[in-house]
């Protein structure tokens, strides 16, 4: 049967939209399969943390109690369609892969102004085919989101530089300061901006270019401050965006450091919490990051030696093929989704054809994505590198690895060898470069294979977390958290004194562990076990005095044991520290009663 003509010609007058088209249809085929996943509807670790807050914004509960681990912007994102949608999960996995259709568009425009048509559209079918773009957009996480707000901001950038278009510098500026409450590192792009425009303005203004620059700072600060203001007025405390950002720093800038978030959520990641308290006291969010910056500072003073060659391996795993974990392991998902699988472009490919893309820019040269490009690299190689924080780095890459890959066709058509010859030798230096496995730090899976185990218990598939959970232990034999889960499960089949010792086990390989240690003395309590529960949670205490949970559980002990003055005493310490607990005001209320009860 013959093929149409109408579609015989669309991909000659229409190819951006068969780019869309094939995009579409890879997140449909990825969607259909992640709706298998137990991660679908049961978020973990930074993702339960995002929809945690976007619930309470959705539920009306917009000023928060305490400074957040993350920025606003994203959790006002879910909260806005779970409003919508009746707290839908399908409604957000659909509205991030529509985005990233969307960024692959404005990829798209963003090309046709800097480059040519040809360009544009090999950066735009790299946006919508970027197995990683993809990889999370299926995640509840501020990737993608950020990524539209990048790109947005570029246009708006690129729009107000023209004569005559002085708000667009306004809209650039709302725009960036969305993307710093969604991810912060954005602010290194918005302070090179400022320096530019001060220093090295573009054509047509004329240095000091006071007027874009102040329009820009004033539309950043307008999403900005209401961030701020209200964490101080959750723990009166100067934070600008979100806490945790000089242990981040840190996490990165340290002797043991590799250059990747090496420190995982286990006992080693609750003393890396609790140092500032255990060395100097610390408790408040912007004490703690001028902690955590003295060390940096410190380690940089006493080892210069140490600290550039470990800013220079961070610049080369930043430059690496490899996918490093932050959250979780890309790699490891890619071998459990089919459509991930596929032979689809990578990090490497962007990277190589785009330097090459950089080399052979002709002018006017793209300052403005090389700035955005350069702030960028500069933030995550001053922090820590990983797949998700180096995402930002892709849109733009593309672009130039459109230019990149159109040059090479040209000087193929015109068979210009003495210069292919060198560009083709370029190109496959910077993929072996990258390829270059020994920078990667080793790991196992045992961590996503336990969090695959947590994400199957929550469904009640209590069989397949408990395969999970093994598998974690094949893998690393003393990973606490998989015995925890092992644990949980066998307490909830019964087999309470298997959980007992299990969760024992577990702390004897990982004492620091402050989830092991909760469950441990949780399943004490519910055993009428009040003083070795009570001997737990003072453990606990010892290492983390502000803990509110471990007070709350301490009052709700002692109120079952019948120690009504230690449970009242621990209620008034909890909400000293959260006035609005409800739990605890519901339990301080039974103290209260229980106590008319039985006075005489």
């Amino acid at each position: 049967m013959p093929i149409p003509a109408p579609l015989r010609q669309l991909p000659c007058r229409h190819p951006l939209l068969l780019i869309l088209l094939l995009g579409f249809l890879l997140r449909l085929a990825f969607f259909i399969e992640l709706r298998q996943s137990p991660f679908y509807s049961t978020p973990d670790l930074d993702a339960l943390e995002y929809d945690n807050q976007a619930r309470d914004f959705a539920a009306g509960k917009l000023a928060w109690t305490e400074i957040p681990i993350h920025g606003p912007g994203y959790p006002l994102f879910l909260a806005l369609l779970y409003t919508l949608f009746r707290g839908s999960y399908t409604a957000v996995y659909a509205a991030q892969f529509s985005l990233g259709l969307l960024n692959a568009y404005l990829v798209y425009r963003l090309g046709r102004r800097f480059f040519d048509r040809a360009a544009a559209l090999v950066a735009a079918f790299f946006m919508a085919t970027l197995w990683t773009t993809l990889y999370f957009e299926g995640l509840l996480l501020a990737t993608t989101l950020m990524l539209t707000l990048d790109l947005l901001a570029l246009l708006a950038l690129d729009h107000a530089r023209r004569p005559g278009r002085p708000w667009s510098w306004l809209l650039a500026g709302i725009l960036l300061g969305l993307s710093a409450i969604t991810w912060p590192l954005i602010l290194a792009f918005l302070g090179a901006l400022l320096l530019m425009l001060l220093f090295f303005p573009p054509s047509p203004l004329r240095r000091p270019a006071f007027a874009p620059a102040g329009l820009l700072l004033l539309g950043a600060a307008l999403p900005i401050a209401p961030v701020t203001w209200q964490n101080w007025r959750a723990e009166h405390d100067f934070v600008l965006i979100q806490k945790n950002g000089g242990m981040n720093l840190y996490l990165g800038n340290n002797a043991s450091a590799d250059g990747t978030p090496n420190v995982r959520p286990t006992g080693e990641w609750d003393q890396l919490l609790l140092l500032p308290q255990v060395e100097a006291g610390i408790t408040k969010q912007s004490q703690r990051d001028r902690f955590f910056l003295a060390l940096v500072l410190h380690f940089a003073r006493t080892q210069p030696g140490r600290f550039l060659q470990l800013q220079a391996r961070k610049l080369a795993l930043l430059l690496n093929a490899r996918e490093i974990r932050a959250t979780f392991d890309p790699e490891f998902f890619r071998r459990r989704y089919r459509t991930l699988s596929l032979p689809l472009p990578g990090f490497a490919l962007i990277l190589a054809l785009g330097l090459l893309g950089m080399v052979r820019a002709r002018n006017p040269f793209p300052s403005l994505l090389f700035f955005y490009l350069a702030a960028y690299a500069a933030a995550v190689v001053l922090t820590v590198v990983s797949a998700r924080y180096r995402m930002p780095l892709a849109p733009v890459l593309a672009l130039f690895a459109g230019h990149g890959l159109v040059e090479l066709a040209r000087l193929l058509r015109e068979r210009d060898w003495r210069r292919l010859a060198p560009a083709l030798v370029f190109l496959g230096a910077v993929d072996l470069a990258g390829h270059w496995s020994r920078l990667v730090p080793k790991h196992t899976n045992a961590e996503e294979w336990s969090h695959l185990g947590n994400a199957y218990y929550v469904r009640r598939n209590l069989y397949p977390a408990e395969l999970a959970f093994r598998r974690a232990l094949e893998e690393e034999p003393g990973y606490s958290l998989a015995m925890t889960g092992l644990a949980v499960i066998s307490w909830d089949q019964g087999r309470r004194d298997r959980a007992l010792e299990t969760l024992r086990r577990a702390l004897l390989l990982d004492p620091e562990n402050v989830p092991t240690r909760f469950q441990y003395a949780e399943y004490l309590r519910q055993q009428g076990e009040w003083d070795k529960a009570l001997a737990e949670y003072q453990i606990l205490l010892q290492k983390w005095p502000a803990q509110v949970s471990a007070h709350f559980f301490i009052a709700l002990t002692a109120f079952e044991k019948g120690d009504l003055d230690s449970a009242r005493r621990e209620a008034e310490e909890v909400l000293r520290l959260r006035p609005e607990n409800a739990a605890m005001l519901d339990l301080l209320k039974k103290i209260q009663d229980h106590e008319r009860e039985t006075s005489p």
